[in-house]
């Protein structure tokens, strides 16, 4: 069983264990093995050394290459992520979860439009990859493209509802100004999940624009107890103020 590393926007990482195969490659997969686990136990500059050795030993070591990326770009090392990704797409071009892990890099870049094609190309060769759709909406979104990312995110939650992904939608109908559907989505979000506090956030909003100032600053005080900061108040008061 493969052990691998998923790059998200909005979903938790995801590990498999790659088990071994011939003698001559045994050792490169207990290094790459060692990197999951020192990955998962958040020390991404011991398991960037167990990936280094991994290639080394075995240079077409499809999922250390994808898993290494995963590690820089958790370090803020962007372009050597979307390098990795790169090697990965290479050696595995039918791997939508390689496409994705470059797509969310490069939109991480600032590269959106280059990151959406990837994205594209993962939805293309894996239709079920809710992942891929969700990080695509998320690519949508900060393009200001919100319808488009509203139908990335149907797609996730037709596949793989999450609270993540209600937030996301939520946000996305909230700039469109479609509050009430807004206010259904980032219900279930908080349903889901009753410590989303950027849920909270969103939901305040739409509660001032539909002059429901109570509710709001409930969810306001809920916000902050789960440490969004002031960022959501002051955007209520501009709200308030512009009545």
């Amino acid at each position: 069983m493969k052990r691998t590393v998923l790059v998200l926007l909005i979903m938790a990482a995801t590990l498999t264990i790659v088990g071994c195969g011939s003698d001559g490659l045994k050792k490169a997969e207990e290094h790459f093995n060692a990197g999951v686990d020192l990955q998962e136990q958040g020390r991404p500059q011991e398991a960037l050394a167990e990936y280094d050795e991994a290639i080394r030993l075995d240079a077409k070591f499809t999922e250390a290459y994808g898993n290494r990326g995963s590690v820089h770009q958790t370090l803020g090392d962007i372009q050597h992520a979307i390098q990795d990704f790169s090697n990965a797409i290479s050696l595995a071009p039918e791997n939508a979860r390689a496409y994705t892990n470059r797509g969310a890099a490069y939109i991480e870049s600032g590269k959106i439009a280059r990151g959406i094609q990837d994205l594209n190309d993962a939805v293309r060769l894996d239709p079920q990859f809710a992942l891929a759709y969700g990080n695509r909406g998320i690519g949508y979104m900060r393009l200001g493209e919100y319808q488009e990312a509203i139908y990335s995110l149907d797609e996730v939650i037709r596949l793989s509802p999450s609270a993540e992904a209600y937030g996301n939608r939520g946000n996305a109908k909230l700039y469109l100004s479609q509050h009430d559907e807004a206010l259904l989505d980032l219900n279930e979000a908080i349903s889901l999940n009753d410590q989303f506090a950027r849920a909270y956030g969103n939901r305040a909003l739409v509660y001032t624009i539909m002059g429901r100032d109570e509710e709001a600053e409930e969810d306001l005080q809920l916000a902050e107890s789960l440490g969004i900061g002031p960022i959501f108040r002051a955007l209520v008061e501009g709200l308030k103020a512009k009545r």
